[in-house]
C-alpha cells in the first residue's frame, strides 16, 4: 500500500540524488577546466623520424606558450604515416613517447600503440600488408609555460631503414 509519506519520501530521495548528480558535476574540475573562458583551444602536429627525414617541415617538439600551462586532453595520429609503410619483417615501433617538464620536472608519457593497421594498402583484408601503428588516446598530460613538449619513438628491428611518427595532438591553455 502505497501511503503518502511513502510519496513524500521517495519525492525526496529522488530530489536529493539530482541535487548530489549536479553538484559533483559541477564540482568536476574536467568539466571547470574546460568551460573555463580564461582557456585558449591548442592544437599541433609533431613528428619523429628514424632514417631519412620523413618528417618534411613538421616539427618533433616545441615550446609551450608564455600565456599558460598547456593541457594535452587528445593525442592520435599514425605510425608511420599514411603512403608510407615498413618495409621489412621484424621492424617495429614499441611506443610513442612524449616529453613534458612541469614544474622543473621531466615526465615521459608513453602513449598506446595499436599494431596491424594497414597504412596506404587498397585491396581486399587477405591482400593487406599490415604495416603500421595507430595512437588514438585521451590524456590529461600537462607542460609548463615555456617549456619544451617533445615526440618520441621507441624502435626495434630497423636496421638502415627509414620510419617516421605523425602524430596530432590537442588540449588547451590554462590562463593564469
Amino acid at each position: 500500500m502505497c501511503t503518502l509519506k511513502h510519496n513524500v519520501i521517495t519525492f525526496a530521495a529522488a530530489g536529493m540524488l539530482a541535487v548530489l548528480v549536479t553538484i559533483v558535476f559541477l564540482l568536476d574540475p574536467r568539466q571547470a577546466s574546460a568551460d573555463s573562458s580564461q582557456n585558449q583551444p591548442f592544437q599541433t602536429t609533431l613528428c619523429r623520424f628514424f632514417g631519412t627525414n620523413l618528417c618534411q617541415s613538421t616539427p618533433s617538439s616545441f615550446s609551450v606558450p608564455a600565456e599558460g600551462r598547456l593541457v594535452i586532453e587528445y593525442v592520435s595520429g599514425l605510425c608511420p604515416p599514411a603512403g608510407t609503410s615498413l618495409s621489412s619483417p621484424g621492424e617495429n615501433i614499441s611506443g610513442a613517447i612524449l616529453h613534458t617538464v612541469v614544474d622543473g620536472v621531466q615526465a615521459n608519457h608513453l602513449l598506446r600503440i595499436t599494431p596491424g593497421v594497414a597504412v596506404g594498402a587498397t585491396g581486399t583484408v587477405a591482400d593487406l600488408d599490415l604495416n603500421g601503428f595507430v595512437v588514438a588516446q585521451i590524456t590529461r598530460i600537462y607542460a609548463d609555460p615555456g617549456s619544451q613538449v617533445t615526440l618520441d619513438i621507441a624502435v626495434g628491428g630497423l636496421g638502415d631503414t627509414s620510419i617516421s611518427c605523425t602524430l596530432a595532438i590537442s588540449g588547451h591553455l590554462e590562463k593564469p
